[in-house]
């Protein structure tokens, strides 16, 4: 299963278009996010699969990720941890168990590579509080303008 059927999956109403995604979620139920297996094309992409224990920690109820393509995946997870994430990384998997709120007061994350610098402004953007994420410059190694991206969408969020 893809990231787009894991979304319908999870209650998220999502319609693709020919160059268009349209992605929209009510914040007021805490959706129950389904584990995942990271997978070769058209599996699950190992890419996106940091930004969905985001998903998953916003989710309620417990989520489990297992990494089937590369080790050492899981370099995010301590830092989504000082947000008051609950996860536990054993091998390559990673359970996950839903959080009400994540806090940031102002915490300072540090990134690893381009997909952890991505969950860790996403999850900074979802946090009460102020988030600083450093060495997300990495994310730009595969994002053209996440900043611009990012308040496009509502997102109050400054590259320093």
């Amino acid at each position: 299963m893809n990231l787009v059927q894991k979304l319908v999956r999870a209650g998220v109403d999502v319609r693709v278009g020919v160059n268009t995604m349209r992605v929209v979620s009510s914040r007021q139920t805490r959706m129950r996010v389904p584990s995942i297996q990271t997978a070769s094309y058209p599996g699950f992409s190992t890419d996106v699969q940091s930004q969905y224990a985001v998903l998953a920690m916003m989710g309620r109820g417990r989520t489990t990720i297992t990494e089937n393509l590369f080790e050492d995946r899981f370099k995010y997870v301590d830092e989504l941890r000082k947000l008051g994430a609950r996860i536990c990384v054993r091998g390559r998997t990673a359970v996950i168990v839903g959080t009400q709120k994540l806090s940031s007061e102002p915490i300072q994350l540090f990134s690893h590579d381009l997909r952890g610098a991505v969950a860790l402004v996403i999850a900074g953007l979802v946090a009460d509080g102020q988030c600083i994420v450093e060495n997300a410059e990495l994310a730009s190694r595969g994002h053209e303008d996440i900043v611009r991206d990012f308040a496009q969408l509502g997102a109050d969020i400054t590259w320093m």
